[in-house]
């Protein structure tokens, strides 16, 4: 038998974005709340654009990103000036959390992070042999972040802490003052932050941790096309970070991050801005009525703005999963979630946002059947 990273060899997890997959291809009938796409697709201004790629790119290896890099260098202008180095392509943002945690990781590190939060960077830890703590949302605050407990937990001996900000499942947005505290803190205990902000352009560029890179020196900030500006078949992120940690950064990057594809949209994807605002004043009158309808359910602490929010059932026996399949609402359930169950679900709007307020309607009716 070959030696196998001890990571890989515990009981395989579930992946919710393969079930959704498998789901949708079996049934054309449900409501597609699963998956954290840009429910109102992608900018018809790029309608514009797509004549202008050379299908016989294809063939060659994707074009230096420089270009790509001085858009997004102008992207951030108005919060914070960048360096080209401090801007490094990635496949997704998941792509960019693995390189990071390459050159973090081993099975002497520990990650501190919370519970709820995005799960496969938690498994991609275990992956390298590394270990996971984490402070619990607490279900009787309505799982919203505490701060000063978060960082009474940061010490020398973790490695790295990461944070997801926008949170994933709940949509809770943290603010940069708080995460400042955090970056602070970890710095005077020599422990790098991950900041996962793959939901980061549904909320102001002022709240993201990029503006700090350029203060302190133990900073990844991970930002992704496929959420907001809705490219996620395209597989495209970045990671901004401080001028000292790009010589370690370069050393794990693949020399084509992204492809040709991919990289040709994301030139054009930035400079509709009021595609954003349009999204996110939709998604928050859609949150806006789901919140107004629900009465037995829970949602958990979330921003608006976000198109995602965690529901939870009074009975935790039900589950809130099949409870909305059986309605024709495709979402996730949360029992691969730390600290959730199968009576949780992450739910992102969609624009039919009637059939996920009639999907609740009845789901209630059932608990005061009960």
């Amino acid at each position: 038998m070959i030696r196998i990273n001890k990571g890989f060899i515990d009981e395989e997890t579930e992946n919710y974005a393969k079930t959704a997959s498998h789901i949708l291809q079996q049934r054309d009938d449900l409501i597609d709340c699963s998956l954290g796409v840009n429910p109102y697709g992608i900018s018809k201004k790029l309608i514009n654009h797509i004549n202008e790629f050379n299908i016989d790119h294809i063939n060659y290896y994707p074009e230096s990103n420089d270009s790509l890099k001085e858009i997004l260098l102008k992207y951030w202008e108005p919060v914070i000036t960048l360096m080209p180095d401090q801007v490094q392509l990635t496949h997704g943002a998941m792509g960019a959390c693995e390189l990071v945690n390459k050159i973090l990781l081993n099975e002497n590190a520990k990650v501190l992070g919370y519970c709820p939060q995005f799960t496969d960077y938690i498994f991609d830890v275990e992956k390298c042999g590394a270990a996971f703590e984490y402070i619990s949302l607490k279900k009787e605050d309505n799982y919203a972040f505490d701060t000063s407990e978060f960082l009474e937990a940061i010490n020398e001996s973790f490695t790295a802490v990461y944070i997801d900000n926008p949170n994933n499942p709940t949509g809770q947005v943290i603010s940069i003052s708080d995460i400042e505290k955090i970056v602070k803190k970890a710095s005077e205990c020599g422990v790098a932050v991950i900041i996962d902000e793959a939901y980061g352009d549904y909320m102001s560029d002022s709240n993201s941790s990029a503006c700090l890179v350029n203060t302190y020196e133990n900073l990844f900030v991970i930002r992704s096309f496929s959420k907001a500006f809705g490219m996620a078949g395209l597989r495209v992120g970045y990671v901004v970070l401080p001028m000292s940690l790009v010589r370690y950064f370069e050393k794990v990057l693949f020399a084509f991050p992204i492809n040709s594809l991919g990289q040709f949209f994301a030139y054009f994807i930035l400079d509709d801005r009021q595609f954003l605002v349009d999204c996110v004043k939709n998604i928050k009158a859609s949150n806006q009525l789901i919140q107004n309808s629900v009465r037995k359910l829970k949602v958990a602490t979330t921003s608006d703005e976000l198109p995602i929010s965690t529901i939870s059932h009074p009975d935790p026996s039900i589950n809130l999963y099949e409870e909305f399949l059986a309605e024709g609402v495709l979402t996730n359930s949360c029992a691969s979630y730390l600290t959730l169950d199968k009576s949780s679900v992450r739910l992102r709007v969609p624009v039919e946002i009637e059939r996920v307020i009639k999907a609740i309607e009845n789901i209630e009716k059932r608990i005061n059947q009960g």
